[in-house]
C-alpha cells in the first residue's frame, strides 16, 4: 500500500536508505553481521510504519465517500491510487469501490465499464466477499438503468454468494443487509410499496455511514410519497438534499423536492 502514494513511498525509500544502507555496507566493511541485521530491523520497523501511515491515509480517502459525500474527489483519488497500484489482489477491491463511487453518482456508464476491468473472482473467502460486493453493485447499476430482470438475477446470485460457509459471519450480516434493501429497491421499483415504509424505516437507524443512510432514507421518501405522506417525504428529501453532498441521492432528492413544491 506505500506505493499507492507517492509522497508515502519518497519518505519511506528515503528513510529505509538513510539507515539501511550506511548499516549493511558497515556490516561489509567492518566484518560484522550484526550490522547487517541491524540495517534489515530498520528496513522492516519503517516499512511497518509507513504501511499503517498509508493505511490510515486510505481510510481518509474511503471516508470522502462514506462519511463526506465528497464522491467526485473520492472517485479522483481512487483513479489515482489504481494508476500506482500494480498488485492484482488490491487493484480488484479498488476497482470495486470505484465502481460504487460512480454509480452513487448516477454515472452508469463509467462504473459498467469498471465491472468489465475486474479481475475473475479467486476460490476464497476474499474471492467470495469481492463476488458479493460486485454482484450488489451490479444489481444497483441494473436498478439504475431499469434492467429488472438482470437486477433479479444479479440479486439472486448475491443470495447464494453470501451463504458461502467461507465468509465470516460479520461480513454475511452486513452484506445480507445490502440484499435485503437491494430486494425492497427493486420491488418498488416494480411498483411494488408493500412493507417497503416500514423495512426502510428500521434499515435507516442501522446504518453506519453518512452514505448508505442517505441511501435509505432516499428510498424512505419515495415510500413515503407513494403512501401520500407528503410531509413525510418532504422532511426527509431535504435531510438527504442537505447530508447527500454530490452524490446522486441528494440530487434526486432536490428535483423532488422542486416537484413537490410545485403541487
Amino acid at each position: 500500500m506505500i506505493a499507492w502514494f507517492r509522497n508515502i513511498q519518497v519518505a519511506y525509500m528515503v528513510t529505509a536508505s538513510l539507515g539501511g544502507i550506511p548499516l549493511a555496507a558497515g556490516s561489509v566493511l567492518q566484518r560484522k553481521p550484526i550490522l547487517f541485521l541491524f540495517a534489515v530491523l530498520w528496513i522492516f520497523f519503517f516499512a511497518v510504519l509507513f504501511s499503517v501511515i498509508a493505511q490510515r491515509k486510505y481510510a481518509g480517502v474511503i471516508k470522502l465517500m462514506n462519511e463526506e459525500c465528497r464522491i467526485a474527489e473520492y472517485i479522483e483519488q481512487t483513479n489515482k491510487i489504481l494508476n500506482r497500484c500494480k498488485n492484482k489482489k488490491a487493484r480488484n477491491l479498488l476497482l470495486l469501490n470505484l465502481s460504487a463511487g460512480y454509480l452513487n453518482t448516477g454515472n452508469v456508464t463509467c462504473a459498467r465499464q469498471i465491472f468489465d476491468r475486474l479481475m475473475p473472482f479467486p476460490d476464497s473467502a476474499r474471492g467470495a466477499y469481492e463476488k458479493a460486493v460486485y454482484l450488489n453493485n451490479l444489481c444497483l447499476y441494473h436498478l439504475l438503468v431499469r434492467d429488472f430482470e438482470n437486477a433479479e438475477l444479479a440479486l439472486t446470485e448475491l443470495k447464494k454468494t453470501i451463504e458461502n460457509p467461507r465468509l465470516p459471519q460479520q461480513q454475511k450480516n452486513w452484506l445480507f443487509d445490502f440484499y435485503a434493501n437491494r430486494s425492497v429497491s427493486l420491488r418498488m421499483a416494480k411498483g411494488d410499496f408493500e412493507g417497503a415504509e416500514q423495512h426502510f424505516q428500521l434499515a435507516a437507524e442501522k446504518q453506519n455511514t453518512r452514505l448508505t443512510k442517505i441511501a435509505v432514507q432516499y428510498e424512505l421518501a419515495k415510500a413515503y410519497l407513494h403512501a401520500e405522506k407528503t410531509e413525510e417525504a418532504q422532511k426527509v428529501f431535504f435531510s438527504v438534499a442537505e447530508q447527500g453532498g454530490d452524490s446522486r441521492y441528494a440530487a434526486l432528492a432536490k428535483q423532488e423536492l422542486a416537484a413537490i413544491e410545485k403541487l
